[in-house]
């Protein structure tokens, strides 16, 4: 039985796209339009990753709180004070419906593909290979950025949060993926950029791939010790994929 890579998943932001920028615009223009002070743009590219809601929960908490990544309100509140989680709230449940729909219209202004990414896709679509994307950003959202940079085509499967009520590191959105495709967990590949792809990859059964030049905290990611790990998507080949499923099984 072939043990060559039939299908190759990719998480979006940080893998795909350097889509960074237009997050943290996007984030800073919600934070002003309620008062709210700015938060650096490099701050904003750590808290990308799990879904919008952490997103902005995130970015929220480091703005009237200066929390970091893995803080929440509860963590600054003495036991009964509810009056900063009260406020955050409030804020937040307001907040986060303007920055999607702004986002939405402002999604493809600095974005760009990440360098090697539109060759890479083109091989992997003259070799007959299934491509999916899985990722953690609203599907409606993955669907207008992929659209403008004409890279519908390739893609057989569209995975959001939507499709599965489900975030990585769940592996559901890798399963609904390869049921779409039709694929094989043992001949399928899925790039990320953070801990949570890698582990819903290793969930999924499925060869993964760490790249570390995304949005992902590099010492989380290398720590998951994925199949293969990369620092650049240009490393990427159809050959070197293609034979992952023979260097692998013989490992």
């Amino acid at each position: 039985m072939s043990r060559k890579i039939h299908t190759v998943l990719f998480d979006f932001d940080g893998v795909l796209l350097d889509s960074g920028s237009d997050i943290a615009a996007a984030v800073n223009a919600a934070l002003i339009n309620f008062n709210c002070v700015q938060v650096p743009e490099a701050n904003i590219r750590t808290f990308i990753g799990n879904g919008a809601v952490r997103l902005l929960e995130r970015s929220l908490g480091y703005s009237l709180y200066g929390l970091e990544r893995n803080q929440s309100v509860e963590d600054i509140s003495l036991p009964g004070d509810t009056e900063k989680k009260e406020h955050f709230d409030r804020i937040f449940h307001a907040l986060f419906p303007w920055y999607i729909e702004y986002y939405r219209n402002n999604c493809t202004v600095y974005s760009t593909l990440y360098p090697g990414v539109p060759e890479l896709l083109v091989e992997l679509y003259d070799r007959g290979m299934k491509m999916g994307v899985v990722s953690n950003k609203p599907l409606d959202l993955s669907h207008c950025i992929l659209s403008h940079f004409g890279l519908e085509r390739f893609f057989g499967s569209v995975v959001g949060p939507e499709s599965t009520q489900q975030l990585k590191p769940d592996p559901d959105g890798i399963l609904f993926a390869l049921k779409e495709l039709k694929g094989f967990p043992a001949k399928t590949l899925m790039v990320g950029d953070a801990d949570t792809d890698i582990q819903a990859a290793r969930a999924a059964r499925v060869i993964s791939c760490a790249f570390t030049g995304g949005f992902g905290d590099r010492e989380a990611l290398l720590a998951e010790n994925a199949d293969i790990i990369i620092d650049s998507m240009g490393e990427l080949t159809g050959s070197r994929i293609q034979d992952l499923g023979y260097i692998l099984g013989e490992a």
